[in-house]
């Protein structure tokens, strides 16, 4: 009984934790989008992608409990992770970003695609980490703090390097230009495999090399802030 009871307090403390690292970025990135773009971002356009970060990890889920069940080894399990739930991500993104691409939309000119499209990216990884980290086995205090102030972020922030150049792609004014943005795109993309894979690595590995992990996060995070004021 008194080890139910200790799991069901931690899983709180963790929802807790989880909720409160994605509400700080939700009020910094949000607030900061509105500020500058005198934009109010609706709640329910923010649900939308964060339903869809959510539908994303429980595909994800099927696809490793799957090949779990039969029998297969995922290779080199940090980068396969890695590509996997970058993809989902993506796909999931793309069906958001074509109905609802952007919150200003009906009151601007200018639909402000690249800025919305990593705040839509932000809100979409937040609700993909938030539903991952429900998976994650209670106990392991330093792992499990480490995940939600690192992990839940980064799913937002690796995926807001893609969805920027699908909105830049959306405002390109030629096709030409509409392919320059392609190869950003893959390159993006890429770049996102590699920073979310050497992030699984990092964290894997354990003491010291969190660090790393955070290091990682953190100038995401103000890369993906900067980016986000330059856009508007």
């Amino acid at each position: 009984m008194n080890s139910d009871s200790s799991s069901f307090s931690d899983l709180v403390l963790q929802l807790g934790a989880a909720l409160a690292i994605a509400a700080l970025f939700i009020v910094v990135f949000f607030a900061s989008f509105s500020r500058k773009s005198g934009v109010k971002v609706p709640a329910s356009w923010t649900l939308w992608y964060m339903l869809a970060g959510v539908v994303a990890m429980i595909v994800a889920l099927g696809i490793f409990v799957g090949v779990h069940a039969l029998g297969f080894a995922l290779p080199f399990p940090p980068v396969t992770a890695a590509i996997v739930e970058e993809s989902l991500k993506l796909f999931a993104f793309l069906f958001v970003f074509a109905r609802k691409p952007s919150p200003g939309m009906d009151t601007f000119d200018d639909p402000l695609h690249a800025a919305s499209g990593t705040l839509g990216a932000l809100a979409l990884g937040l609700g993909f980490g938030l539903f991952e980290n429900l998976f994650y086995s209670l106990g392991n205090w330093p792992l499990l703090l480490a995940r939600q102030a690192l992990t839940v972020p980064l799913h937002g922030l690796t995926l807001g390097l893609v969805a920027r150049e699908i909105g830049k792609r959306e405002d390109a004014p030629d096709q030409a230009s509409r392919k320059r943005r392609d190869l950003s795109l893959r390159i993006a993309f890429l770049i996102a495999i590699v920073l979310h894979a050497g992030y699984n690595v990092l964290l894997i590995m354990g003491q010291p090399w969190y660090w790393g992990s955070a290091i990682i996060v953190l100038v995401l995070a103000l890369y993906t802030y900067k980016r986000i004021e330059a856009d508007l």
